[in-house]
């Protein structure tokens, strides 16, 4: 009954009931849940590129079972419409909403993820923390979080202790001291994504455990998750998610697919933002993972 209700009701609840009931639960009884063996969490701070990979995981998996429906971001009823029970269950989550915390409150202990593969989502910290300011400041009330919606100018913004860059480094720093954690960890860089698709997402079906699916189908699902057809299905309403809409038709700072440049972040950030930026990076972040993230030098 137990595995029932997790493969079939819990991927269908909200991300952030998930994430609440999991600030609520006792770690030491979180840490006692069985999970498993082939559970796939797919984890990031906001705005590391996630929608685009689950609509690439989406579209991989959909022609690879050869089911018609309409592209979405929900992947898991997908896998049980193929009626493949080995397959594994794909959980996507911001992982106890780190951009809601300040650095000393983030959520250290990983171990919820023991016993499951954690594909973990990263991206360059200037150009994420710029993409998160755009979530936080013209998207809130499409996401129903209207609560975190941000008014202030991105130089506060990113000086902020709550959800700013401080919190995005120790993010990644907490996920740096528990690699060993889980049973196995992919690291997706956002900037590896942008330079070489192919390789990448490939990469990440096999790490789910899809290891036989043709070229020709990550190709096209890397053709049809390109920046501009992405934008277009934002615009006309195409995707099968509520969330996926722009927050205002006349700003293009609040679609959810902005720009996905590397290196964007210098046209946001002041000379003086970047030098604290660059500052707070050096100081702070001991994630050896984002080193190869370094296309936006």
């Amino acid at each position: 009954m137990i595995r029932l209700i997790q493969r079939y009701l819990l991927p269908f609840l909200p991300e952030w009931f998930a994430a609440r009931a999991r600030t609520i639960v006792p770690a030491s009884i979180r840490a006692s849940y069985r999970r498993a063996s082939n559970d796939v969490f797919l984890l990031s701070f906001p705005c590391a590129g996630r929608t685009w990979v689950r609509l690439l995981i989406f579209r991989t998996l959909q022609h690879h079972f050869g089911i018609e429906r309409a592209a979405g971001l929900n992947i898991q009823p997908l896998i049980d419409e193929s009626g493949d029970l080995s397959a594994p269950r794909i959980i996507v989550e911001h992982d106890g909403n780190p951009h809601e915390r300040t650095p000393s409150d983030l959520l250290s202990d990983k171990n919820y993820y023991r016993g499951a593969k954690v594909i973990l989502l990263v991206r360059e910290p200037r150009d994420q923390i710029v993409s998160w300011y755009f979530e936080a400041t013209r998207r809130q009330k499409i996401a129903g979080n209207e609560s975190l919606n941000f008014n202030g100018e991105i130089s506060e913004f990113i000086r902020g202790k709550r959800g700013g860059l401080e919190t995005l480094l120790e993010y990644y720093n907490i996920w740096a001291d528990n690699m060993a954690v889980p049973d196995d960890v992919l690291i997706v860089r956002y900037e590896d994504l942008r330079r070489d698709p192919l390789p990448q997402l490939r990469a990440i079906v096999e790490f789910i455990g899809f290891g036989s699916i043709d070229d020709k189908i990550l190709s096209e699902a890397i053709e049809f998750c390109s920046m501009e057809n992405m934008r277009r299905l934002e615009s006309s309403g195409r995707l099968d998610d509520a969330a996926f809409q722009p927050g205002d038709r006349d700003d293009r700072e609040s679609f959810k697919v902005r720009r996905g440049v590397v290196g964007g972040f210098r046209d946001y950030l002041s000379e003086s933002d970047q030098e604290y930026v660059e500052k707070m990076i050096g100081e702070k972040l001991r994630a050896s993972f984002l080193s190869n993230s370094s296309d936006a030098r």
